[in-house]
């Protein structure tokens, strides 16, 4: 029940109907995969990891496409983005990004990448598609002074295309072939400040992390 109720609160939130498909799009600071209570950063942390399940929620259900259960939710394409939230002990920085898929092409309104003091957004395509399932996307290299958050947004004052998504065979709930955070999907995880994720869980997308714990 209260996964239930942290989904349904950040459809609210947003203003749209709680999506009938579902994907899972989140950081890994630990190297193991997934997102869980070992996932926080201090100034031992020095990447993330970010990685997209494009046909499973968060809970490990498998999803298919609303149009068409024939098509595949495969992958050509991603966008991403993350905020900072600092707490006094010093800045951290968003270092170079790793590419694992083999995509090439950026396709931000500056490239593969724009940011500003609190906000980073990559996105890329140019690769192959990729089948359904988990993906890595690539890894993040990151400097850190001491305890931080970084949770990822819908949504960026960078720019009004900016967007966490993903580009697919299945058209989506908009029909543009992309699945998009907080329109076609809801499950999000970032990474806190502290093993037991104090600075992540008092913010509705820390709830959900907290939830998927």
């Amino acid at each position: 029940m209260k996964r239930c109720y942290f989904v349904v609160v950040t459809a609210l939130a947003f203003g749209v109907a709680s999506p009938a498909t579902a994907q899972f799009v989140y950081l890994d600071a630990d190297e193991d995969g997934v997102c869980s209570t070992g996932d926080y950063l201090d100034a031992t942390s020095t990447h993330l990891d970010v990685y997209i399940d494009t046909n499973r929620t968060a809970e490990g259900f498998v999803t298919e496409c609303l149009t068409d259960e024939a098509i595949p939710i495969d992958l050509s394409s991603y966008s991403f983005i993350l905020q900072k939230v600092e707490y006094g002990y010093g800045p951290i920085t968003f270092g170079a990004w790793a590419d694992s898929l083999g995509y090439s092409v950026g396709i931000t309104d500056s490239g593969a990448r724009m940011e500003n003091d609190t906000e980073l957004w990559i996105g890329l395509t140019g690769g192959p598609v990729l089948p359904a399932g988990k993906h890595k996307l690539g890894r993040l290299s990151v400097t850190i002074a001491g305890p931080v958050r970084v949770m990822i947004l819908p949504s960026s004052s960078l720019s009004p295309r900016a967007a966490t998504s993903f580009g697919t065979s299945c058209p989506g709930l908009d029909s543009d072939h992309t699945m998009q955070l907080g329109v076609d999907f809801l499950d999000v995880c970032g990474v806190g400040a502290s093993p037991d994720g104090t600075g992540v869980t008092n913010t509705t997308w820390g709830r959900i992390k907290a939830a998927y714990r």
